[in-house]
């Protein structure tokens, strides 16, 4: 159903049925329904956690995982689909008042616990997705600007940090996880600055979250994916003359994102790689860091990465000749990611994390973490090319869903004609 006021189409229309001037009349107490309906969402989400009290320094732990009671994580859902319904299928009136009552109450509103944080960082994503140009800017110029407050010197040194730096942390690390690439490109001069200071935290907490955000960046940057949240309604019904749906389905990557995607890998995959050439001057935890951000920036550009150069290995002996199927939905006209010196990336990574590997068999053979974390860098080398495994299933899954609920196109045009009336 629309969330749009149509209260003046009366005036503007003579050709309007008695039922249909009623119905439009109504509508002008959708603001008044929306408001009630968020004040609910609310009510929900302070049900989570008690309010963070300034005065309470203590530590705040995001690396371990929550164990939500079901009623918390049917509430959670029910949020996410309520604020996900009403910001793609609403007006930019009620979109800007839904956004604006949102954010006076997460401005306002600062909890001690992970449930509402995670539920506080996703619904913001969910305005940033719909109308990245005007939410972005808004959420994350408060978040950093209250981060910048809290955070010192020592502070960035500290292991563990308090509750309100992980929380201005960590919304900032969903925002830049998940906005679109061209958006970045344009707000680069802001962004970058701070997933800069993002990652200089030492905390394994934060840093964890912090390269989580610098793969979104290269996601985003580097992923075709569909892209109608903000023109699906108008965009849609032009006729066809002025507008070809299928010239639109995908964003593309472009060159200024190309482009920017280098210098994030120089600035942060490459400057690791460097650091971790003599490892005997780090810690196990700065290793970890550097191990990590490599993992992630490999997971987020991958699709813009070529496979393995060299001489193909059949596993798997065999009268047939094994033929080679790549399998990428980027066009061939993007230009791809070399590593320094025009060699093969994927080879660069894989030659400079062995050699870190060896050392660390020979002088830290017992460092578990920093062993599993060159694991999951070597994965993504050898089997990554823009999905990964578990983002596959989630679109599998989430596909299957749409066919049982739609069936066919033509039922959810008739659903949605019907709703629409």
């Amino acid at each position: 159903m629309p969330v749009v006021d149509c209260s003046d189409a009366p005036s503007e229309r003579n050709d309007l049925t008695e039922e249909e001037r009623e119905l439009c009349s109504a509508t002008a107490g959708f603001e008044g329904i929306i408001d009630q309906v968020l004040q609910k969402c609310y009510s929900v989400i302070e049900t989570y956690g008690s309010v963070f009290n300034p005065a309470n320094t203590r530590q705040f732990s995001m690396e371990h995982s929550v164990q939500k009671s079901t009623e918390e994580l049917l509430s959670e859902r029910g949020l996410y689909v309520i604020f996900r319904s009403l910001t793609k299928n609403c007006s930019t009136q009620i979109y800007k008042q839904a956004l604006h009552s949102f954010f006076d109450f997460m401005k306002d509103t600062v909890f001690d616990s992970r449930t509402a944080m995670d539920s506080i960082c996703r619904i913001a994503s969910i305005f940033v997705n719909v109308n990245p140009r005007y939410a972005f800017p808004i959420f994350f110029n408060y978040a950093w600007e209250n981060l910048q407050k809290v955070t010192t010197e020592e502070s960035l040194k500290q292991e563990e940090l308090n509750i309100s730096t992980v929380w201005y942390y960590s919304l900032l690390c969903e925002l830049l996880q998940r906005v679109r690439g061209d958006v970045v490109v344009e707000m680069k001069e802001q962004i970058l600055p701070v997933l800069h200071v993002l990652l200089q935290f030492h905390c394994k907490d934060a840093f964890l979250r912090g390269v989580y955000a610098l793969e979104g960046l290269l996601y985003s940057l580097t992923s075709v994916y569909s892209d109608m949240e903000e023109y699906y309604l108008n965009v849609n019904d032009q006729p066809f003359d002025k507008y070809l749906p299928i010239r639109n389905w995908a964003k593309t990557v472009k060159k200024k994102e190309v482009a920017l995607t280098k210098d994030l890998l120089d600035a942060y995959m490459i400057s690791s790689l460097k650091e971790l050439q003599t490892p005997e001057n780090l810690t196990e935890t700065i290793m970890l860091k550097y191990t990590s951000i490599v993992q992630h920036c490999i997971s987020g550009a991958s699709s813009l990465m070529p496979f393995f150069d060299g001489e193909l290995i059949n596993v798997l002996e065999s009268e047939f000749p094994r033929p080679l199927l790549p399998c990428t939905t980027m066009p061939k006209s993007v230009e791809r990611l070399v590593a320094p010196g025009g060699s093969n990336l994927r080879r660069y990574v894989y030659e400079e994390i062995k050699k870190l590997a060896l050392w660390m068999l020979e002088h830290r053979s017992n460092d578990t973490k920093n062993f599993s974390m060159i694991i999951n860098t070597i994965k993504p080398l050898l089997l990554h090319n823009g999905i990964d495994p578990l983002q596959f299933t989630m679109r599998q899954t989430q596909h299957a869903m749409k066919k049982r609920i739609l069936v066919n196109y033509d039922n959810y045009q008739l659903l949605k004609n019907f709703l629409s009336l």
